[in-house]
């Protein structure tokens, strides 16, 4: 596993992630790569009549996309098709987050709510595919559903958990073209909008709601055992003329543990000393955060 895992943005982006300690969860189905959460449904194709209950599940899975936002990052520290595809061709910066840290959020097996790692070959996909359908009808059986339509409440754990189990091989799942970009991501589900408030309540997940009206004010829910990032609402934008949704993940809490390395652009304008007088300035201790420039020889 890699020590640290890199997100490569804008000068603007950098700017609102370190002054606001914030990141953002982008609704996966708005992703440039058009055939997200298209290659699983392919692949599910070729499993269906491998299995006992597996064109059930996929059937019900299938109609229950449900909405996923996610927070894209690479093992790859200094890649030029990553500065020219992310970081406004090269003029941006990579942000190094501590892999340790965000790995956290596996620990506490919440379904919906995890840190994973892309996978581009086909063969690993569908034996991860195998190995997730075994568990769902395994989750199903043990609560004695014969049918994932047929249960009783949506906003059940065996509803989250077998559901989750799939939609997590669905955002892991992109052509091995994509192999160069050593993704991993924050991914964040719920199978409705409707669905998401109580399903943030039920793991206790830390949450942070934004004032969207004066009767109802902002306020935070404090988790002891998830001290970790902390999840907005479900929030819109308007961006490339379409309305979208996301979701802020604030890390104000473990910043300093969090935070570990930044890399300039190879065509980047900022030097140095300016970017460790901007981290002072929003409250990082330095001597935590490494600070380079990237080696790629481009202009």
């Amino acid at each position: 596993m890699p020590n640290t895992v890199y997100h490569y943005c804008s000068l603007d982006s950098f700017y609102n992630i370190i002054k606001n300690s914030n990141i953002r969860l982008s609704d996966i189905d708005m992703s440039n790569d058009y055939s997200e959460r298209k290659l699983f449904k392919k692949i599910t194709s070729q499993m269906i009549n491998e299995k006992k209950k597996a064109a059930q599940i996929f059937t019900s899975s299938l109609k229950k996309d449900g909405h996923s936002f996610v927070f894209c990052l690479s093992s790859g520290k200094d890649l030029l098709s990553q500065w020219r595809g992310y970081a406004n061709d090269g003029t941006g910066i990579s942000i190094g987050f501590d892999f340790k840290t965000l790995n956290k959020i596996n620990e506490h097996n919440v379904p919906i709510f995890k840190f994973l790692d892309v996978i581009y070959d086909k063969k690993i996909q569908l034996d991860l595919l195998s190995s997730s359908v075994d568990k769902a009808i395994s989750i199903l059986e043990r609560s004695k559903v014969e049918n994932p339509d047929n249960i009783p409440n949506k906003v059940s754990d065996t509803f989250y958990s077998w559901w989750g189990e799939i939609e997590n091989c669905n955002l892991r799942f992109k052509g091995s073209m994509f192999s160069e970009e050593k993704e991993w991501r924050i991914c964040l589900s719920c199978p409705d909008y409707t669905y998401y408030e109580s399903m943030i309540n039920r793991y206790n997940i830390y949450y942070r709601k934004y004032d969207t009206s004066p009767v109802l004010p902002a306020y935070p829910r404090i988790s002891k055992e998830n001290r970790n990032l902390t999840v907005s609402n479900i929030l819109t934008t308007c961006l490339n003329n379409k309305i979208v949704s996301y979701v802020d993940c604030f890390f104000s809490d473990i910043k300093d543990v969090l935070i570990r390395e930044i890399v300039l652009g190879p065509k980047c304008n900022m030097n140095p000393d300016e970017i460790k007088n901007f981290l002072h300035l929003s409250g990082y201790k330095l001597e935590k955060i490494k600070i380079s420039k990237s080696k790629v020889t481009y202009r």
